[in-house]
């Protein structure tokens, strides 16, 4: 009698969409594809692949849907194997690293990157294998952040904004400064005349919807409470009170 194929379960991640290089490199569909043509090698059903859109993979396990979804599925007995694409695909964070494969175990199961083989604590030298893959994925994700962050606050010093969407009223120069936009000033004059005269935010979602601007109710709320209309940038801890 035939014994029974593992059951795995996939997961794909990508830390930023839109372009990015990394999801470029490592689109879910190139990761899915080569999870579903090794498992087929390997003799094993894929369950599902989940897609964690737009996640760290730092980021604690709370945080990580598809994840802690494929981790309760070995843990109930629905499944045998996660499965990744590439190491760092399941982990930059050496801590979250130690509790799925210590949870995984307990219940039976594998972890398994293709990139690099199976991930576990079975023997000594096994489990330093895995510890130097965790620490290499964190230290390359703390690596990044700390030079993103110099990137940052080098912007905020000569006054560019560093995230992506141009605030209204605004655009954005070749250098990410920000220079006043004929064409909208004057909507966001009036939505601060309308709230001082007392328009709720909704109310004033519904003029700029008029006038052909679309934004949410929280998107109005931070319109409303920017200083950047007073000429300041400010970005976490990060200020440039004379930044335009």
């Amino acid at each position: 009698m035939a014994e029974p194929k593992r059951r795995a379960v996939g997961i794909t991640r990508v830390s930023f969409e839109g372009g990015r290089q990394e999801a470029r490199l490592y689109s879910y569909d190139t990761q899915a594809a080569a999870i579903r043509a090794s498992c087929e090698q390997q003799g094993m059903t894929v369950e599902w692949i989940g897609q964690e859109r737009a996640v760290s993979g730092g980021a604690d396990l709370a945080n990580r849907p598809e994840l802690s979804r494929a981790l309760a599925a070995v843990e109930a007995g629905e499944a045998d194997v996660i499965v990744a694409a590439y190491a760092d695909r399941f982990f930059r964070s050496l801590a979250v690293q130690a509790e799925v494969i210590e949870r995984v175990e307990r219940a039976g199961g594998e972890l398994l990157a293709l990139d690099h083989g199976r991930l576990t604590n079975g023997n000594a030298a096994e489990r330093l294998q895995a510890n130097v893959l965790g620490a290499i994925a964190q230290f390359y994700r703390e690596q990044g952040r700390e030079k993103s962050r110099v990137g940052q606050a080098a912007a905020v010093a000569r006054g560019a904004i560093p995230w992506s969407r141009t605030p209204l009223g605004y655009t954005r120069r070749d250098d990410g400064t920000l220079e006043p936009n004929a064409a909208e000033v004057e909507l966001v004059r009036e939505c601060f005349r309308r709230r001082l005269a007392g328009d709720s935010h909704m109310t004033i979602r519904e003029w700029l919807r008029e006038q052909g601007v679309d934004r949410s109710p929280r998107g109005v709320q931070q319109l409303l409470e920017s200083r950047i209309v007073l000429g300041e940038l400010h970005f976490g801890d990060l200020e440039n009170l004379h930044a335009h």
